[in-house]
């Protein structure tokens, strides 16, 4: 009898886990578990009963009886976002099926110490948990920041370029207050995980994602899982050496990406030539046009990515790159650049193929990514809890 009440819950965790992704059918349901309809019949009953899933729309256009799709209860639960980054925080309100009901950001401002943007991320939050009636029904807090970071303990560590937050205790403040799960991740890896549900990684089993903004880093999903190291530090890719005789890095290496591709260093190099490009997007705007300074700052960030992503293809063999952050902004004119630099550089680069592909997820992707770190967390716990 136990070993049949696992199996029940593993397959109830399976069904949770494909209803994140969209709404489904039991027919539907039924061929990607590889379960029979008449046992999927019985599994949504429960957990339609616990008011977990809901029944939504006809499906049409198909012969035989009519069927329903079933979604996840958004009304369950209420998640809260919070993403921590070096320009601009924000806090997000989602529901149980990771559409985002309420968001404010606040600016970061240098000297400003680290407790006092907590206190008024903390607020908000319980503004807007105020605001929704949904106190009673929050599932947990997602907290996203730039690595690394200790993930058990919830601690920021030391961060280039975010010495205000190092060493910064931030998922106990959030526990104690709410009196809930919380749950914190490197804002890139967070992205990764979120992109295998919410965006354009759910058909891929291996992949990393990159983001560009402030800083530089990776996420990694390998054969459909998380892969973060033993220590948390894998995806690091901002602080891989891409010049021996560089200057030194906050992290103590010398010549690392990100203090040539995070896009405040971009803009120096580029206002050194032109003063007028201030912007990542006034760059790619004048790349368009042909500029020559615009053209000479595009194609060195693509040189420098390539060269750090052609090292990490050569050690992890994924073969999709998704692009997040300020680089997805006419990304279609440099995509295809850094593909061709990659094939040049990897090794068997006959027989591999690389894709270089915008992020899909959606418009907040921040607040998206720790939203999706609760509900990772709750179909775990609701197949070991039950």
């Amino acid at each position: 009898m136990g070993n049949a009440n696992n199996m029940k819950l593993r397959n109830q965790r399976s069904i949770i886990n494909f209803l994140r992704q969209q709404p489904m059918s039991r027919a539907d349901l039924s061929r990607r578990t590889g379960l029979t309809r008449a046992a999927i019949s019985v599994l949504i009953d429960t957990l339609l009963g616990e008011g977990i899933v809901i029944e939504d729309q006809l499906v049409t256009g198909k012969v035989g009886r009519t069927s329903v799709t079933i979604k996840l209860n958004p009304e369950k639960y209420r998640i809260l976002s919070i993403n921590i980054a070096r320009d601009i925080c924000s806090v997000g309100l989602c529901d149980f099926s990771g559409d985002i009901l309420m968001v404010e950001k606040f600016p970061q401002k240098k000297g400003v110490p680290a407790i006092q943007m907590i206190n008024c991320l903390c607020q908000k939050a319980f503004d807007f948990l105020k605001e929704d009636g949904g106190v009673d029904r929050l599932l947990g807090v997602g907290i996203t920041a730039p690595g690394p970071l200790d993930s058990m303990n919830g601690t920021i560590l030391k961060p280039s370029n975010f010495e205000d937050w190092h060493q910064i205790e931030v998922a106990s403040y959030f526990k104690e207050r709410f009196a809930c799960p919380v749950y914190i991740e490197n804002n890139a890896q967070a992205l990764a995980m979120a992109e295998r549900y919410y965006g354009a990684g759910v058909r891929e089993e291996s992949f990393l994602e990159l983001i560009v903004d402030t800083g530089v880093g990776g996420g990694l999903i390998l054969n459909g899982k998380p892969y973060k190291g033993i220590h948390g530090y894998c995806g690091e890719i901002g602080h891989t050496t891409v010049n021996l005789d560089g200057e030194r890095c906050s992290c103590g290496n010398h010549g690392c990406l990100e203090l040539y591709a995070a896009i405040p260093n971009v803009l120096r190099s580029a206002m050194e030539k032109d003063n007028s490009l201030t912007s990542w997007e006034k760059i790619m705007d004048a790349y368009e046009e042909g500029a020559a300074d615009a053209v000479w700052v595009v194609e060195r960030e693509c040189r420098l990515l390539a060269a750090s992503l052609t090292t990490m293809m050569n050690l992890l063999d994924v073969g999709v790159v998704f692009v997040s952050g300020e680089l997805l902004y006419k990304g279609a004119f440099i995509f295809p650049y850094m593909e061709q630099l990659m094939k040049d550089q990897m090794l068997g680069h006959r027989e591999r193929a690389i894709r270089i592909c915008p992020s899909g997820l959606p418009k907040e992707s921040a607040i998206i990514a720790g939203t999706n770190l609760v509900l990772e967390q709750y179909a775990v716990c609701f197949e070991n809890n039950k």
